[in-house]
């Protein structure tokens, strides 16, 4: 009977949005996390190497402090990092998960709620630098 199908339907898409969402918190979480640790390491090393950075010197580099060239690296590297979103993945559910949103948004109304492959790394990308920002607002100058 058709309700029964709308029913199963229903339950079954509410059932993907549970798993969607608690996925995007996951990766957004280990996103920050991540961008929090790189822009520590970063900072550490910039701090002891100042031709990281320091653009007096002639060099390409135009940051007028380490932590300001974290920030500024940090925007390369949250792209960088969100672009092979999938290699960093922790668990085959969300491997599985991963593979199985649409590589591009879909016209069809019945599936276009999910979250794209590409939303994805935006979205890993996006709490990376975040964790850089906050990172970096902990550091005093």
């Amino acid at each position: 009977d058709w309700d029964a199908y709308e029913r199963e339907r229903e339950e079954e898409r509410q059932k993907q949005d549970e798993l969607d969402e608690r996925m995007k918190e996951e990766l957004a979480e280990m996103a920050r996390i991540s961008g929090e640790d790189w822009a520590s390491d970063t900072l550490y090393q910039a701090e002891n190497n100042p031709s990281m950075w320091d653009g007096s010197r002639g060099d390409y580099q135009q940051a007028s402090s380490p932590k300001e060239y974290v920030l500024q690296f940090g925007q390369d590297a949250a792209g960088d990092v969100g672009m092979s979103v999938e290699y960093t993945m922790n668990t085959n559910e969300m491997v599985d998960w991963y593979r199985s949103l649409p590589k591009q948004e879909s016209r069809n109304w019945d599936d276009s709620w999910r979250i794209t492959q590409q939303g994805v790394k935006d979205l890993y990308a996006d709490n990376f630098y975040d964790g850089v920002y906050k990172a970096m607002e902990r550091v005093a100058e």
